[in-house]
């Protein structure tokens, strides 16, 4: 039963923040009102336990209040506030020069954003500046955030409930290389692509795709933009994902991680070539953009995450987790179809999206907090934090095992008939 505080946190919810979104979890009783968090763990108000096995798509890389960036975070108001936009500052000029260092290729160029959205919304008008063309090729099934031209490069499921079309903003199915190809030409400023795309079923491109991208982009002059808000920071093994495929982009976005669960902060890297464009130091900044705070934060997190010993400990995890994947996979193969991975980025891709749903309740049920794949709802998002203990990964594949197990007593006109699966549009 619902307590008296809960019941009064989730109706303020619905009077002042989301009525549908109350109502879709009440639906389906996945409703959570996170009350004590730390490390791998959220308390409901009412004192229930969940592993966050999303993490808000990286937000919490290190955990839910990791001390590492609490301290920094406490250092930096010791001192310092947000800080002026329009002004010199030593904290920000040393993360800039810190965070172009681990790129995977010369990006010297840091335009610091409130988030990946706006990130996302700069190196999409630089490119169109910088190229003077008008038209953007993106991939289906992407997210790129909630700001103009990041809808507009977005799927359509974000894209036409607000009225989010662009001209020149065109999509093209996300791996098929020769579609890609057909489309970048002469009048194309940029191709924007998530490295992996979360909002996809984190799907996994053909091995030579990135490198016919890089190729064809070189071709007629395009900009290439890697967007790592999610699989960025040390998410896939290597500090950012592209690595894997050993390409060169021309810009590449940051986010959500480099706050270290603290302080909202992210970032455009862009290569020295666009200087002309942005050569008075004021092409796209807000009042809150890169704060010294943020800065503060966001470095701590780059000390971390971009070391041997932590890259390391991340493929480590991520070897116990394919193993123990692939394990229940074969335990449950009439639900779970296919385990997809790179690094600490996986997904659980069930039968349909019915049986997804059922797992998703049942794993809430049995104490994982996770979500689906918007475009693609088969998948469920399976994002531990990348400082998980090897104890609380066992604990999460046991609770993940009854959660399957228990599927097993529902049959499968039973799961359609009780979910009627109707998750109402995101807008």
């Amino acid at each position: 039963m619902m307590s008296d505080l809960r019941a009064r946190y989730v109706a303020d919810f619905a009077k002042y923040v989301s009525p549908g979104k109350v109502r879709t979890y009440r639906k389906y009783r996945l409703d959570l009102v996170p009350g004590e968090r730390q490390g791998v763990y959220i308390h409901d108000v009412d004192g229930r336990r969940f592993m966050n096995m999303h993490c808000n798509g990286g937000v919490f890389n290190l955990g839910h209040r990791p001390e590492s960036t609490a301290q920094a975070l406490r250092d930096a108001m010791a001192s310092m506030d947000m800080g002026s936009w329009c002004a010199h500052n030593a904290v920000r000029e040393r993360f800039a020069e810190s965070l172009a260092a681990t790129m995977p290729a010369p990006l010297p160029r840091v335009v610091l954003c409130v988030s990946a959205s706006d990130a996302v919304d700069a190196a999409i008008r630089l490119a169109m500046v910088h190229r003077q063309r008008a038209k953007v090729v993106s991939a289906h099934g992407g997210y790129h955030g909630s700001s103009a031209y990041a809808v507009a490069a977005g799927d359509a499921r974000f894209r036409e409930p607000v009225h989010g079309e662009l001209p020149g903003f065109v999509q093209v199915p996300f791996g098929d290389a020769a579609a890609m190809e057909r489309e970048i030409d002469v009048q194309t400023a940029a191709f924007i692509v998530e490295t992996i795309p979360a909002s996809y079923g984190m799907a996994l491109p053909p091995d030579d795709y990135y490198t016919r991208i890089r190729a064809a982009c070189d071709r007629h002059g395009a900009i290439l933009i890697i967007d790592e808000t999610q699989t960025g920071l040390g998410r896939t093994g290597k500090l950012w994902a592209i690595e894997h495929w050993g390409i060169a982009p021309d810009a590449l976005i940051t986010g959500k991680g480099t706050s270290g669960g603290y302080y909202p902060i992210a970032a455009a890297c862009f290569s020295a070539r666009f200087d002309d464009t942005i050569a008075n130091g004021f092409f796209h900044y807000t009042e809150s953009a890169g704060s010294d705070l943020g800065c503060a934060v966001a470095q701590r997190v780059l000390d971390i995450t971009n070391t041997p010993e932590f890259l390391a400990r991340v493929n480590t995890c991520a070897v116990a987790y394919a193993d123990r994947l692939g394990r229940l996979a074969d335990k449950y193969p009439r639900y779970l179809r296919e385990i997809r991975q790179k690094g600490m980025f996986m997904a659980l891709v069930f039968r349909d999206e019915y049986v997804s749903l059922a797992a998703l309740k049942s794993m809430f049920d049995h104490g994982i907090y996770t979500v689906y794949a918007a475009n693609d709802k088969r998948a469920i998002q399976f994002l531990p934090p990348l400082t998980i203990s090897d104890a609380e990964i066992d604990e999460s594949i046991r609770l993940l095992d009854a959660s399957l197990r228990a599927l097993g007593s529902l049959k499968y006109r039973t799961m359609r008939a009780i979910l009627r699966l109707a998750v109402p549009k995101t807008v």
